[in-house]
């Protein structure tokens, strides 16, 4: 996800959120096209007008929005996991992974609980073992993926 959009004019609640989330971006705010200049001159904007529509988009990727998107790309991965397994959301599993880079593992520990919760999972733990795992890519980084799921 990107921090911000801005636009010229003023939307609706509604449109806004559309926006948010088809652009995938935590914010859309208003700015008035008086201080419009002040936004030009930014190196992290990119911008686009249409008549009397100006919209700025900031490009600028801060360290907690990529991790943001990371988790989000792990989250999307293990359920595509748990769908080429024909698993339905009544089935709960465990997430083993491994992974040799020591910054997705962090982001990993860190953020389980959202993990966890997002993909039906009882808990995720590294696993140094890789027999039978799914290598996957993370923006380009290796980790193994195993779901165990537990008949009950």
């Amino acid at each position: 996800p990107l921090a911000e959009i801005k636009v010229n004019q003023g939307l609706s609640e509604e449109l806004a959120k559309l926006i948010r989330d088809e652009a995938n971006v935590k914010q859309v705010n208003f700015v008035p096209s008086s201080d419009w200049t002040n936004l030009a001159n930014s190196s992290n904007w990119t911008k686009a007008s249409d008549n009397s529509l100006e919209i700025a988009l900031n490009t600028e990727l801060t360290p907690e929005l990529e991790e943001e998107g990371l988790v989000r790309e792990l989250i999307r991965q293990i359920n595509q996991l748990r769908k080429n397994q024909n698993l339905t959301i009544q089935d709960q599993v465990e997430i083993f992974y491994s992974t040799d880079d020591k910054k997705l593992s962090g982001i990993i520990e860190k953020n389980s609980a959202e993990i966890t919760k997002n993909t039906v999972s009882s808990k995720i733990s590294k696993f140094e073992q890789t027999l039978n795992y799914e290598i996957v890519k993370i923006n380009s980084i290796s980790i193994s993926l195993k779901l165990f799921h537990k008949n009950t």
